[in-house]
């Protein structure tokens, strides 16, 4: 049967809906979703059963892989909600509709595969540079609230995409294979100046998730290039070099531990009793709150606090931040921070930088002092691994939070360890255990694992699982794709973030792991760069 249009046109919307879900990605969940339709109506349209059916029948790879789908399908049925059922099912439809259009459609061409890749790196390049656009313009406003850095999607999966833009980059830049960059001296730069910034970019994006699966990456194919060295010599210096290298970066994170935990000494015997103005300080010794290595509730005199603050800004010392935390607690951090006295003549040290920071949320002089580093993320984290140990806090902490999750994740999976609770009782489940175990989760945070593997089990049990883990594994290897360099960076990129993130439970992460690892499966990609 022929299609609705001619062949070249339904081609042509194939592949410009391949490149609008790709250049979607890292902006727009409407457009990615125009893009996921244009591919399935097209592909509708555009007849030639017979000839669609002949790649589909006997497909193994490609029935192994719709299994990642099935085991949602099959949690549906014993789900007692049925309408949260039905929306994981729809969901998850990228798995399905993603890999039955491009296995069933004619294979890409390298040059299609040039414009397709092109086309992603360039849509996230551009992200990056509105994001960072952004950034700066909001500079203090933004603080430490490293998440609007990524105003159109999540921070950790632009990260995600970023790392594959430098994957595909750095890959190229030899060949000039899998980008539509030429190997001109112009087009050497523009590689150069597309992978140092989308490194920069990484950084200023705060993502640890982001940065840690490049890392990995980068010691994973350092490490494979220099077991392949046949020189011995040579061979054996490369990985001297990679060994030092993780040294060092070991030592850096020791060095950034130590550095938090570094505490200022202070004698409780010979604490000041009253301000220069002859008011009252408040010490509170038994709390061990610190903050930038000052502990927090000593030299506090709460008149002078409001009088000063009032001098110095416009927003109420008794009302929030930018970032809703009470406002008198950010500035006694703040101050803190600054190894200041919490009085007026504390505030009066302030400039008006600093009371911005304040204004904005920000709690300690480390997130302007290190505006552009790491430090501040692992310095957040440590902070709040800290106040979980002293005082059980868990809101408003990714990582104690991720923690918590995954304790109630196992807890649900050992309740339901070979059917889960259905694809959708997750959230009454998770609800009863918060509850009864863990009240001081955010109510509006407690419904994922943040750990894809843990969810998909407590989800759909035991036999889910290992359907899951089949789908993922057991195509590349009849395939032979594992054997493909580029195919085994996505997949370390999404199997690493799946151990940190829900990555599947997005319709952007579920998406961009649909359509990526489709391209690479069954549109002919191992046959077409194969020796890449």
């Amino acid at each position: 049967m022929d299609g609705l249009l001619k062949p070249f046109w339904h081609r042509y919307i194939y592949i410009g809906g391949l490149m609008l879900s790709l250049v979607a990605l890292p902006f727009s969940v409407f457009l990615l979703s125009v893009g996921l339709i244009t591919l399935a109506v097209n592909w509708a349209l555009s007849g030639s059963w017979n000839v669609k059916m002949n790649r589909l029948k006997g497909n193994l790879p490609l029935y192994l892989f719709l299994l990642l789908y099935l085991a949602v399908v099959v949690g549906s049925f014993y789900s007692d909600n049925k309408l949260y059922a039905l929306s994981q099912l729809r969901l998850k439809l990228p798995l399905l509709l993603a890999p039955v259009v491009i296995a069933s459609s004619d294979r890409l061409s390298r040059v299609e595969f040039k414009w397709l890749f092109s086309s992603f790196i360039g849509a996230v390049a551009a992200a990056s540079v509105v994001s960072t656009v952004l950034f700066v313009q909001n500079y203090i406003d933004v603080n430490h609230d490293f998440r609007s850095v990524s105003p159109f999607i999540s921070h950790i999966r632009l990260s995600l995409m970023v790392v594959l833009s430098l994957v595909l980059l750095i890959w190229s830049f030899g060949t000039h294979r899998l980008v539509a960059i030429g190997a001109s001296s112009k087009g050497k730069v523009l590689y150069v100046i597309l992978i140092v910034w989308l490194l920069l970019f990484l950084v200023v994006l705060q993502s640890l998730t982001g940065i840690v699966i490049a890392g990995v990456l980068l010691l994973v194919f350092l490490t494979l290039i220099s077991l392949r060295i046949k020189e011995s010599l040579w061979r054996f210096s490369a990985i001297v070099g990679i060994v030092f290298f993780v040294l060092f970066l070991f030592s850096y994170a020791t060095h950034m531990v130590d550095r938090y935990f570094t505490k200022y000494y202070i004698d409780k015997d010979k604490l000041p009793t009253q301000t220069i103005n002859g008011n009252r300080y408040t010490h509170d010794t038994a709390n061990l709150q610190y903050e930038n290595g000052y502990p927090v509730w000593i030299n506090i005199c709460y008149t002078e606090l409001e009088e000063g603050w009032s001098r110095v800004s416009q927003k109420p010392y008794g009302g929030t931040d930018n970032l809703g935390q009470p406002l008198r607690l950010t500035l006694i951090r703040y101050l803190t921070s600054k190894g200041l006295r919490k009085d007026s003549v504390g505030v009066s040290r302030l400039d008006s930088v600093d009371v911005r920071m304040v204004e904005s949320g920000a709690t300690s002089i480390i997130f302007r002092e290190h505006r552009f580093g790491i430090y501040p993320r692992v310095y957040q984290m440590l902070w709040e691994v800290e106040q979980y140990l002293n005082v059980g806090a868990v809101k408003g902490s990714p990582l104690v939070q991720r923690y918590v999750f995954a304790k109630a994740s196992l807890a649900i999976i050992a309740n339901n360890f070979w059917f889960g609770t259905g694809t959708g009782d997750f959230g009454e489940a998770f609800h009863h255990y918060y509850t009864n175990n863990e009240p001081g989760v955010n109510p509006n945070a407690r419904f994922l694992s943040h750990n894809q593997y843990l969810f998909v089990w407590l989800t759909t049990g035991f036999f889910g699982f290992v359907l899951f883990v089949v789908g993922f594994i057991i195509p590349p290897l009849l395939l032979g794709l594992w054997r493909n360099r580029l195919f085994i960076a996505f997949m370390l990129i999404v199997g690493l973030s799946m151990l940190n993130e829900d990555t599947l439970e997005t319709h952007t992460g579920v998406s961009f792991v649909a359509i990526f690892i489709s391209l690479l499966l069954f549109s002919g990609f191992n046959s077409t760069f194969g020796d890449e």
